[in-house]
């Protein structure tokens, strides 16, 4: 997919390298960047911007612990529950696709309260009910 869109004549892979400034009056026309090493600064004419600064799942620490995909991503259910009961895993580091802010966001709270419930268990205690469905309305007084 990456070569793919490499190969379109409207797009420039800028590596190694930083945004100084966003230039435009009502819309982005100009991108100002610097190398890495030299610095050098240079000018690119621009309608739009896709940042990327690459992806590595760092969980060389969990190796052995919890079960590993071969990208090395934890694999996790819908809960966030990993092979390993009472670890939990939520957002980049996981096997779950469309990594953005949002789903992050979504399963570290899926994950939170999936660990809370562990925790009210071990204490004997009653876990949170992880259907909102199953609780019944309250009748309304007429």
């Amino acid at each position: 997919m990456v070569d793919q869109i490499f190969r379109l004549p409207n797009v420039k892979a800028v590596r190694n390298s930083t945004i100084v400034e966003l230039k435009g009056t009502s819309k982005l026309e100009k991108v100002v960047t610097a190398t890495s090493t030299t610095k050098e600064t240079r000018e690119l004419q621009a309608d739009a911007i896709f940042i990327e600064i690459g992806y590595v799942a760092k969980t060389q620490f969990l190796r052995g612990i919890v079960t590993l995909n071969s990208k090395n991503e934890v694999e996790v259910d819908n809960m966030g529950n990993t092979s390993r009961p009472g670890i939990f895993a939520a957002g980049d580091i996981t096997d779950t696709p469309h990594k953005q802010a949002v789903i992050s966001a979504g399963q570290g709270c899926a994950a939170a309260l999936t660990a809370y419930n562990y925790i009210q268990r071990l204490r004997g205690k009653t876990a949170s009910r992880a259907d909102w469905r199953a609780i019944k309305p309250v009748a309304k007084a007429k």
